[in-house]
């Protein structure tokens, strides 16, 4: 086994950081890391004897890239969250004022705020995707009544089991008819095939229904996939398609 020194350990940890002279002013990039793999780049200006360090409104502009604006009252969360690293937050850019002795600190704090600011995506998301989640079986039990179970187990083909979101149970409540899938959006695709696919495989008297956003960016090649093993639609189309469960309640 070949072991690393305390030198060689640091010296590759270093290795991570590269700093650049650019148009900006110097670039440096940084181990730490955007939720999407991306690392965080601050950007290193000298005014004076002092400098400020900012992320050159990467973090925001990260954000806009999920497609989530930087609204007031986000602007204004955001400010208050890195102002615990003494970073502010104006216009989408995280910044941080340093002297010569504390730039390295300010390289941290401003890397590690924008990284901050980024992983709003993924938080907005989660409480984007609870939600519509909660409007689908909602707008499900308005149809099923007392037929819907929520978050019951099933096993697939497999042997896995899945603990599946809306269970509705056919007229007698005996046994189920269909599961009802919310799909928040393409990166939710692959998992919910995979889902159904081996659910379908174990139980192929059951029908799979995936519904999503009409927003969330689903194409017809993501519609047609999910077709394969059950029914896929958009939101505006749910109350429609779910009204053929009450009808087979008559």
């Amino acid at each position: 086994m070949n072991r690393l020194s305390a030198e060689e350990i640091e010296f590759a940890a270093r290795s991570l950081i590269e700093a650049s002279e650019t148009s900006l002013g110097i670039e440096v990039t940084t181990p730490v890391v955007y939720p999407n793999g991306t690392c965080v780049t601050v950007v290193v200006e000298q005014h004076g004897p002092d400098f400020v360090v900012h992320d050159g409104s990467f973090g925001a502009m990260y954000l806009a890239a999920e497609g989530i604006d930087l609204s007031k009252s986000l602007s204004a969360r955001l400010s208050n969250a890195v102002g615990r690293y003494g970073c502010d937050m104006t216009g989408g850019r995280v910044t941080r004022r340093a002297g010569a002795d504390d730039v390295s600190m300010a390289i941290a704090l401003v890397a590690n705020a924008s990284r901050l600011v980024g992983d709003q995506a993924q938080e907005m998301r989660r409480q984007s995707e609870s939600e519509f989640r909660i409007v689908v079986t909602e707008k499900l039990r308005g149809f099923v009544g007392d037929r819907l179970r929520e978050n019951q187990e099933f096993k697939g083909k497999s042997g896995r089991h899945y603990r599946v979101a809306n269970v509705i149970l056919d007229p007698s409540q005996t046994k189920p008819m269909a599961f009802v899938m919310a799909i928040t959006g393409r990166h939710a695709i692959p998992a919910a095939f995979s889902e159904m696919f081996d659910l379908k495989q174990a139980l192929p008297a059951v029908a799979n229904d995936s519904v999503y956003p009409d927003d969330s960016g689903v194409r017809a090649e993501d519609a047609n996939l999910l077709n394969e093993v059950g029914r896929a639609f958009a939101y505006s189309k749910a109350a429609e398609e779910f009204s053929r469960f009450a009808q087979a309640a008559e």
